[in-house]
């Protein structure tokens, strides 16, 4: 049977489909939920379920044994079936391929591999005819890549660009009962080179697939536009109709179903042209039995021929940026006193669209999208974008997802200060849109449209700049892939321009810049001048020819420093500025936010961001022996070409488990923040950062004080007054401080009443603010070090109304803080002696139930005996290497040219100072690896008293020709049996320099396991900054970490070469130790994957480094439990209740 070969044929992009219109679901009478219940309308017919399939390794197998296959007479027997919607990869045809840049076939545009891969899919229809609705629409809303249709034997037509819907009218072929659907799809097509998007390649019917059953006479396409007046609105619906207007009456309806306004559709009367007559019918139908075009409103019945039919973008076509407006019929609704829609407050009116046989029931929006000054408003207030780019992505089924998958990310979304969506880089389900509009979401809804792939094209000279100016040439700025362009373009912007959630569109996603999105654009604001025009490819281009940048509205940047935003926003800042893409959510990441953030805030041209992106994309494999699903990446598959685990890159993992990232995100993106807090003056001051609704009808405000991670003060801070968007109030707070103790101030805001997908309670974010005392150390580090020094005068904290004075919490995280009693046996005391003896490699300490061991050959700790229990599995080291981030990618070659991974201590003398109250062993030495020069030149001193206590001093210098260090700090190997650890600084979430504001200042306590993140890719992960004191314990002992400066620390059971060496989390091995981190310096994580370098104030590069800390072993006698703190809305495991307290004596 022969096939069409559309595929390789750039001028069919589809045959005998209908044109693009608006989407809706028809019904007999109005639909209580058009988006969530879509199947309750008795005139669609969902197609979904299990259809035969057969897979076929190359296209030319169709010549073969299944001959005929779409005859309604062929053989269903030794076929397999499948579920439809489903990607055929997904069950267990061809293999998965992960490629971000790459095209996974030859770059050869338009044509394909002859050994092309293919599926038919066969599905029984039993169609019983409506007499009221006797015409047959067929809906793919999702083909990847391209796909040819008959019914019945008959040849129906041919589609492409995967995620748009494509729709046939069946009505001159389909049969009363048992009818016959075939379909064709390739896995390629020349539109694979349009659609280079980062994400795993699938093949199949990944979306719903429905029948509609209709009228003769429909309204096939109409757009909503919707103006703001003073105190009134209008909502003006344009029409066209399908076989013929009919009486079409629009009602607009309230939230509560009350009519707010109607009118007729009345046909459009042309300047200069006399008005309709107005008595009749006839005022609002016009001629009913002319063959109409697009021009004036109707569309003809498509062919269900062959090959020889008209395609709506065929070569022979009028050039589709030239389209005529296509609408016949308007009417206009007038608002009083509108209640307008904006993601905070997402009030939907009913539109309802009545003909005598047909209802479409629609949601409508009263919005308004405006630039004024480079600044981005809605309804006239400034917006802000807190936004992540959103595949669709399921671990199981991959790109098919359902209408509850699609709920539970906006949910989740929502409760992580999330209001805005990128459909990165393709339109999303049409009924996501509708989701957004109901959840309240802006929305940028981006064209099936990415061609990175030529930008690999093979140069000799491989430079980026080279690059960028031959990226271009194949696709981008070629007259022949225009037409392709722009129906992607069309596809996109007609179905979802009735959404009131979307306010931009964006033509593409990185195939830099040329003639063919020019022409987009310019059709876009031809189409649609309400919403905003959008492509940051437009930044790529050649240096041949002037380019057009008039038809885009902003000025988009991916993965920008911080220094480029400021050179634009000083140097031009004509347009608004949008980070389309930013803070790469990889692994552990993304450090960054609140640096942006503070920008955001700081200029109202700044209309926020998209951060890359919302969840891991990975292909779940089973279950590991110890439970936990094993996720694969690229290069899992046996593929060859693939970009191993860059698609692991998301705020979420693949099952939507909130990774430490989106805590982070959330309470960055906090709706109300402190700018300042006069603690002398009790004058705490709040800024509004919502950007529609007053702070004291949204958020009720308490507070707290932690003093060395207990709670001695707390109380509520109501608002007394209101508080406008963006401004500012004062509240009274004057905490009780205690004289000594390090002090915190944090401010919790709670949500002050159920909101949508959120109830009243839900915790928003939180500030904390350090408080000045006498003594501002925690009690054990004053026990240790003695008498504080006079402290220095404290800098009050910045002021201004986008400083954050402190770190923040992130309040879906746990806030667990516990205060135990535990009864330790100190292992010497202060009247008893201290020795040493020194004997070839050792110099062993001793006193009264402790022995001691220190290698001078290292100058390190080798033993650590107290009572008899030895407390060091392994020498300890000091340690400057961490198991490379999924942001270390790029660094992380010159810490391996500098050898870093394998560093290790030399020390070159030793002496000893040998007195009854103690005992200090000082060697110089210094940190070397393989081929190249010391790393460190260090003095190290250990000082060991009567009581066992050692105090730890290391001092030194870097080698200013070494790359800044990972890490700087003592690793020890503790038994396994010591799993407990309670620690008090930043938790309980993972905290890093620049990662740390979902975290607060709090007595923690928990156990090793809960500290590691389980990255799928393994990483340095678990570390908590500005600690002050670290108990690691078991049931035979402990050994507690004092620190002089605040430290890091790490407790994990997984050495970081385990971590470093392994490409999968369910593949790590544990050491079986308890291995301990301490350090004096940590570099932060940035996003630096797929972003800028770190920024230099979170880097180790510091020529002097140095680390003073104290380690109090005490073997364990009892302990007692008490209760632990959960802060509301927890979303991590509850701390334990086990917490020890280390001897000071």
């Amino acid at each position: 049977m022969p096939v069409p070969s559309h595929h390789e044929d750039l001028s069919v992009l589809h045959e005998n489909t209908l044109p693009p219109r608006a989407y809706y679901v028809p019904a007999s009478g109005p639909l209580l939920d058009a988006a969530e219940e879509r199947e309750a309308s008795d005139r669609f017919h969902l197609l979904n379920g299990h259809w035969f399939f057969h897979y076929l390794p190359t296209i030319h197998d169709l010549q073969g044994a299944i001959e005929g296959f779409a005859s309604r007479d062929f053989p269903l027997h030794g076929l397999t079936q499948v579920p439809v919607p489903s990607t055929w990869q997904h069950q267990g045809y061809d293999s998965h391929q992960y490629t971000n840049v790459r095209y996974p076939i030859p770059l050869d545009p338009p044509f394909v591999p002859r050994d092309n891969p293919c599926a038919i899919y066969l599905r029984d229809i039993e169609h019983v005819p409506t007499p009221q609705a006797p015409r047959t629409y067929l809906c793919f809303e999702g083909v990847d890549s391209c796909f040819y249709v008959w019914l019945n034997g008959r040849y129906i037509g041919y589609s492409q660009v995967s995620h748009a819907t494509s729709e046939f009218d069946l009505t001159e072929v389909i049969e009363p009962g048992a009818n016959r659907l075939a379909v064709l799809v390739l896995k390629w097509c020349d539109g694979t080179y349009l659609e280079d998007q980062d994400k795993f390649r699938t093949s199949g019917i990944f979306r719903d697939v429905y029948l509609l059953s209709r009228p003769q006479s429909v309204l096939f396409d109409y757009a909503t536009t919707t103006r703001l007046g003073s105190q009134t609105a209008t909502v003006e619906v344009r029409g066209r109709f399908h076989g013929g207007p009919v009486p079409t009456t629009l009602e607009l309806l309230d939230a509560s179903g009350a009519l707010v306004s109607s009118a007729p559709l009345a046909r459009i009367v042309p300047l200069g042209t006399a008005p309709a007559p107005t008595d009749s019918a006839a005022a609002n139908t016009a001629d009913t039995a002319s063959t109409a075009n697009e021009m004036d409103g109707t569309v003809g019945p498509a062919v269900a021929g062959g090959a020889g039919a008209a395609s709506t973008a065929s070569a022979t076509d009028p050039d589709p940026a030239e389209e005529p407006a296509p609408y016949t019929h308007r009417a206009v609704l007038e608002v009083a006193s509108p209640h307008l829609w904006n993601p905070e407050d997402p009030y939907l009116y009913t539109l309802v669209i009545t003909t005598d046989q047909e209802v479409i029931t629609d949601r409508v929006g009263l919005r308004e999208v405006t630039v004024h000054d480079a600044v981005v408003h809605l309804n006239g207030q400034p917006v802000t974008l807190r936004g992540v780019n959103r595949h669709d992505s399921d671990p199981t089924t991959g790109p098919a997802v359902d209408l509850e998958h699609m709920r539970r990310d906006l949910v989740l979304m929502k409760q992580h200060n999330i209001n805005a969506v990128r459909t990165s880089h393709y339109p999303s389900d049409p009924r996501f849109y509708q989701l957004c509009d109901r959840y309240g979401f802006y929305v940028m809804s981006e064209a099936d449209l990415e061609s990175h792939g030529t930008q690999a094209r093979f140069l000799e000279d491989p430079g980026w700049d080279n690059q960028v100016e031959h990226w271009n040439e194949l696709i981008a700025d070629n007259p022949e892939w225009t037409r392709a362009t722009v129906d992607r373009v069309r596809l996109c912007v007609h179905r979802e321009k009735n959404r009131p959630c979307v306010i931009s569109w964006s033509v593409g996603n990185e195939c830099a810049y040329g003639c063919t999105l020019e022409t987009a654009l310019a059709w876009v604001k031809r189409t649609d001048p309400t919403r905003l025009t959008h492509y940051e490819g437009a930044y790529y281009r050649d240096s041949k020819r002037r380019y057009d940048y008039s038809c885009i509205d902003l000025y988009s940047r991916m993965y920008p420093s911080l220094e480029e935003i400021t050179d634009y926003l000083h140097s031009d800042g004509s347009k608004p500025f949008l980070l389309v893409e930013y803070c790469h959510a990889m692994g552990n990441s993304p450090g960054d936010l609140e640096d942006y953030w503070r920008m955001i805030l700081a200029d109202p041209r700044m209309c926020g961001g998209f951060v890359w992106e919302w969840c891991d994309h990975a292909v779940r494999s089973g279950t590991s022996a110890d439970g936990r699903p094993v996720y694969l990446y690229g290069g899992d598959h046996g593929e060859d070409l693939h970009d191993g685990n860059f698609c692991v890159d998301g705020l979420v993992s693949p099952d939507r488990r909130p990774h430490t990232g989106l805590l982070e995100l959330k309470n960055v993106q906090r709706p109300v923040r402190v700018v300042r807090f006069h603690q002398d003056l009790g004058r705490l001051t709040l800024r509004n950062n919502l950007g529609f609704t007053d702070l004291s009808d949204y958020v009720e405000v308490s507070y707290e004080v932690r003093c060395d991670g207990v709670v001695v003060d707390q109380g509520a801070l109501p608002l007394t007054g209101p508080v406008a968007p963006g401004a500012t109030t004062d509240l009274t707070c004057r905490p009780t401080v205690p004289a000594s103790g390090r002090c915190f101030l944090v401010v919790r805001y709670h949500l002050a009443q159920d909101q949508y997908a959120l109830e009243r309670g839900h915790e928003l974010g939180f500030d904390e603010i350090p408080l000045d005392n006498a003594d501002p150390r925690h009690h054990m580090v004053a026990s240790v070090y003695g008498p504080a020094r006079e402290p220095a005068p404290a800098e009050p904290p910045a002021a201004g109304p986008d400083t954050t004075p402190a770190r923040t919490l992130n309040p879906a995280g746990a806030s667990g803080t516990s205060r135990s009693a535990r009864t330790s046996k100190s292992v010497g005391s202060q009247s008893a002696a201290v020795h040493a003896e020194r004997s070839r490699n050792r110099v062993t300490v001793s006193g009264e139930g402790f022995c001691y061991q220190l290698d001078t050959r290292t100058g390190l700790l080798c033993q650590l005996c107290v009572g008899g229990t030895e407390l060091l599995a392994r020498p300890a080291e000091l340690n400057i290497w961490r198991a490379p981030t999924d942001n270390d990618r790029h660094v992380r070659k010159e810490w391996e040219r500098a050898h870093y991974h394998q560093a290790v201590s030399r020390a070159y003398g030793t002496t000893v100072q040998d007195s009854r109250d103690q005992v200090s062993v000082t060697s110089t030495i210094a940190v070397v690896a393989p081929s190249v020069q010391p790393v460190l030149r260090l003095v190290v001193s250990w000082t060991i008293s009567p009581s066992g206590a050692l105090r730890l001093s290391v001092q030194g210098v870097r080698d200013p020709q070494m790359p800044p260090l990972p890490r700087f700090g003592l690793r020890l190997f503790l038994p396994e049996q010591m799993r407990q650890v309670t620690y008090h600084g930043l938790g309980p979430v993972e905290s890093y320099p620049d990662k740390c504001r979902a975290s607060f200042h709090g007595e923690f306590t928990t156990d090793i396991a809960s500290l590691h993140e389980d990255y799928i890719r393994p990483q340095e992960n678990g570390s908590h900054a500005d600690c002050d004191y670290v108990t690691v314990y078991g049931d035979r002992g402990s050994l507690t970490a004092v620190a002089a400066t605040p430290l890091s620390f790490n407790a994990s059971p997984f050495t970081q070469e385990e971590l470093t060496r392994r490409g999968h989390n369910t593949d790590l091995v544990p050491s079986g130790h308890t291995v301990l981190c301490l350090d004096a310096a940590m570099a932060g994580i940035g996003s630096h994957s797929c972003g800028p370098a770190l920024s230099r104030k979170y880097r180790v590069d510091e020529a002097e480094v140095g680390l003073h800390l104290t380690l109090l072993p005490t073997t364990t006698a009892t302990t007692t439990a008490t209760t632990t703190d959960t802060a509301p809305g927890s979303d991590l495991p509850a701390v334990s209740q086990r917490a020890p307290r280390a001897s000071l004596s």
